[in-house]
């Protein structure tokens, strides 16, 4: 891998590192009540995926795959065998499509709920792609 490419896959790794350990952080929040740390968990999250797929497609396309949707991007992934539950990966691609274009309390409720299982996905993608790329 030359010198740029490498440089600028190991930049995507850290900041997709740095937005999921800020999502991390409001998740562990008392929420009780609160609708703006629901919120912002909800604009971590859709911060967080963005990074992600973009950092996963940046990471394929150095192994020479080649995508261009986020769909199409994790769907090579979990090819490359990167992830290991597609479904729950195509469940966190449909919820960040939904915080976007619509903004609904009870479909925000739902999603706040279903980050926490998303979390840990997402760590562990994070953790693989910092061993193969960075170390």
């Amino acid at each position: 891998m030359n010198d740029q490419k490498q440089a600028k896959t190991l930049e995507s790794i850290e900041q997709f590192g740095q937005a999921l350990s800020r999502l991390k952080e409001i998740q562990g929040m008392d929420l009780e009540q609160k609708a703006v740390l629901r919120d912002a968990t909800i604009q971590r999250f859709e911060f967080v995926f963005e990074l992600c797929w973009k950092c996963l497609k940046r990471c394929l396309f150095v192994e020479g795959i080649e995508s261009y949707t986020p769909k199409e991007t994790l769907r090579r992934a979990y090819q490359s065998h990167w992830l290991e539950d597609e479904q729950l990966w195509l469940d966190m691609l449909d919820d960040r499509n939904l915080t976007s274009h619509i903004y609904n309390e009870e479909t925000a409720a739902e999603i706040y709920g279903r980050i926490s299982r998303y979390a840990p996905e997402l760590e562990r993608i994070h953790l693989l792609l910092k061993h193969r790329f960075a170390d």
